[in-house]
């Protein structure tokens, strides 16, 4: 983001994970190409969710095949990059 709260440069990528546990982590990276006008760096991530161990399902009641309905979240973390934001501190400091 710029100083002016504009989309300066942008990246996408997937984790490599198909499947993720609640509370699992899975590394990822990002390949951004700078515009050199950024304040700062926001993350934007999505997933997709299923209530009740995937017992939601839509479709026919009776017969036919049934889908599987997910309901996809998605979040910002603001300022990924700062050195005061989202640190995790260690054991003494």
């Amino acid at each position: 983001m710029d100083a002016r709260e504009r989309t300066v440069s942008q990246a996408t990528t997937a984790l490599p994970n198909f499947l993720l546990g609640t509370n699992q982590i899975s590394p990822f990276q990002l390949d951004l190409r700078t515009m050199g006008s950024e304040v700062r760096f926001d993350l934007f991530y999505q997933y997709r969710f299923q209530e009740n161990g995937g017992r939601f399902l839509a479709g026919s009641p009776v017969g036919g095949p049934r889908l599987l309905a997910q309901a996809t979240l998605r979040f910002m973390a603001r300022d990924v990059c700062s050195e005061t934001q989202h640190r995790i501190l260690k054991p003494g400091q």
